[in-house]
């Protein structure tokens, strides 16, 4: 039996003193629930607003701004203490206005599936989500207390670990009724926006390419312009260090390598053939013929690699 129905809240800065934030966990306790509230960093002139909140809730108080994620983690463990197994957890940000009865289905969800998380997401009549439930119960707190992450990327983490250790995910959607207005839809781009640049960083280790480029101009300086060879062993190396680098990504290690060096070697292939024609046929001068062919490169290679690593599309 559901005994006990649990919501955690990070409040930062920007929303502290905020009457519509006090009306808002009022009715969620007077609807049975519990609430453990984060003052993540918003300083002691803001000490009086949270002692109103301790009456009704957990209030757990840092002097500085740690992170979402280190703060969804840190009330995680105030559960696994002091809570028994009959637990419902969840989490969101306040002001994406899930109604009481939302809430509920995703509790219930949440309470059914064990060892699921559930995912509530709100979508308004232009088919975009703006928002999102994490819900799920007890029994995955020792489970989501090991995603890295204490920021944002903790909730791009959470779907990536829960793939990589079969962790289901039960996603639930939510039309918004009052449906969205211009503003709503500026601010999705930008968060699209955002969250490509993320994707496309994470991806593509820019670093990586970056050492490439410089390794080779300083290979073929010191084998006598054979840019070719060249070419092939920066590849290799910088590979090597981008494949070390996303190894947390991988689910199978040994599987994940061949499928990457396999894409490297063919792209290698097709690299040093255009590189040759730029250099050879077009008399391009070199840093800028590899510089070229270094573009075409990545931009290939980040569509390629998604064969590799497949994002859970709800990231």
């Amino acid at each position: 039996m559901l005994e006990n129905k649990i919501i955690i809240l990070p409040v930062f800065p920007i929303y502290a003193d905020n009457q519509k934030f006090l009306d808002f966990i009022k009715e969620l306790v007077f609807n049975q629930y519990k609430l453990i509230i984060i003052d993540d960093g918003n300083g002691e002139n803001e000490n009086d607003y949270f002692h109103q909140m301790e009456s009704f809730a957990k209030v757990i108080t840092h002097k500085n701004n740690v992170g979402k994620g280190a703060s969804i983690k840190e009330a995680l463990k105030y559960i696994r203490e002091h809570y028994n197994k009959n637990t419902v957890i969840m989490t969101f940000d306040w002001e994406d206005g899930f109604l009481i009865s939302e809430l509920d289905t995703v509790c219930k969800m949440a309470f059914v599936k064990m060892n699921t998380l559930v995912i509530g997401k709100k979508e308004n009549e232009k088919k975009i989500v703006k928002s999102k439930i994490l819900g799920f119960r007890y029994e995955l707190i020792d489970f989501l207390n090991t995603v890295s992450g204490s920021r944002s990327s903790y909730f791009m983490n959470i779907n990536l670990k829960c793939k990589q250790n079969q962790v289901p995910i039960h996603d639930l959607l939510f039309t918004s009724s009052h449906g969205s207005n211009s503003l709503d839809v500026v601010e999705k781009k930008i968060e699209d926006y955002a969250e490509s640049t993320k994707s496309f960083r994470e991806k593509v280790s820019l670093i990586s390419f970056g050492m490439d480029y410089f390794l080779f101009l300083i290979l073929t300086l010191f084998s006598n312009n054979h840019f070719i060879l060249a070419n092939l062993f920066a590849r290799l190396i910088s590979s090597l260090l981008d494949f070390y680098k996303k190894r947390s990504h991988y689910v199978s290690f040994n599987e994940e390598a061949k499928k990457y060096f396999g894409v490297i070697g063919s792209l290698l292939i097709g690299e040093s053939v255009l590189l040759f024609l730029l250099i050879q046929l077009f008399h391009l001068p070199l840093f800028m013929a590899k510089l070229f062919s270094e573009i075409i490169f990545v931009l290939i290679y980040y569509g390629v690699i998604q064969y590799i690593w497949k994002d859970n599309s709800n990231s």
